[in-house]
């Protein structure tokens, strides 16, 4: 049963940090201390820098499986701050349409989940380690965090389907 309790860990830090996210966002728009874009801007970056961190932890050390155990918890939860970035963002900028760029940016994701696996199992088994597939996937969060910095704008895409807006 430890097992499964320690294999329930890093989902459950995932759920409760989702709720947690939301909270500390809806704190911040609502009490009027920051814009919608700097909330999501925020929240982003936990959903990507954490992660990255967490990984290069992995990378760079030799630990327990435990400490690797807990190392992915961090992952996971702190990328679920992106329930609270991304994903209301989306909400915030097309309104009644953000529901089809969800999914068209969740078939996207799935599409390169799909290959990840692939990629991830042909390098694991490749170097004969995790350690390589830490960095890659460390990296690959810094990319993400870096790019949504620069792209995201705040600009409404499409007026008459936003109604009301923080």
């Amino acid at each position: 049963t430890s097992l499964g309790v320690l294999s329930a860990l890093p989902w459950t830090a995932t759920a409760v940090a989702g709720i947690l996210a939301g909270q500390l966002a809806d704190k911040l728009l609502i009490d009027k201390r920051w814009s919608f874009q700097r909330v999501r801007k925020l929240m982003m970056t936990i959903a990507t820098a954490g992660p990255a961190i967490f990984m290069l932890l992995l990378y760079f050390s030799s630990i327990s499986p435990l400490m690797s155990t807990l190392f992915l918890t961090g992952v996971l939860g702190t990328q679920a701050f992106s329930y609270a970035g991304f994903h209301t963002y989306v909400q915030e900028v097309a309104g009644a349409r953000s529901g089809a760029i969800l999914g068209l940016t969740n078939t996207g994701s799935i599409l390169f989940g799909i290959v990840g696996n692939v990629v991830a199992g042909w390098l694991v088994q490749t170097t004969g380690s995790f350690r390589t597939l830490f960095l890659v996937t460390a990296l690959t969060y810094t990319s993400c965090g870096v790019m949504w910095s620069f792209l995201m704008k705040g600009t409404i895409l499409y007026p008459q389907a936003v109604s009301n807006r923080i």
